[in-house]
């Protein structure tokens, strides 16, 4: 029935045929890295500026501590979007949030004016 030269017609696509830009096998957008190293040569330039004076191996743990983190933070991302489009969405979302304002209102209880035979109200409240 099948010719040997037709074979199955089964192709098996690799997972990461559609992702152009990615890195380490699809794991990384190249987006993310290059958002990670603007933020860690940010983190470096500050240190240097803000800390002349200091030994390198200062200014590499204070790396170490500050900037690593935040280079591991953009290179996962948040909530499935880059560092720089969740920041743009939370701003965006501060910006734009909704206000409720409810109106206070605010019942005006007059006192009851009781009739007292033996003096007016006022005589009997300063008395109490």
């Amino acid at each position: 029935m099948f010719d040997d030269e037709e074979g199955n017609g089964t192709y098996y696509i690799p997972r990461n045929y559609t992702q152009e830009d990615t890195v380490l096998n699809g794991k990384i957008n190249v987006r993310r890295v290059l958002e990670a190293c603007m933020i860690g040569g940010f983190i470096w330039a500050l240190e240097n500026n803000l800390l002349k004076g200091a030994s390198f191996m200062t200014l590499f743990i204070l790396f170490l501590c500050l900037g690593v983190p935040l280079c591991a933070l953009a290179l996962l991302g948040i909530s499935g979007y880059p560092l720089s489009t969740f920041l743009f969405i939370y701003f965006d979302f501060q910006k734009n949030k909704r206000k409720f304002h409810f109106k206070r209102i605010k019942k005006r209880i007059k006192p009851k004016e009781r009739s007292v035979k033996n003096g007016s109200t006022k005589e009997k409240e300063r008395s109490r």
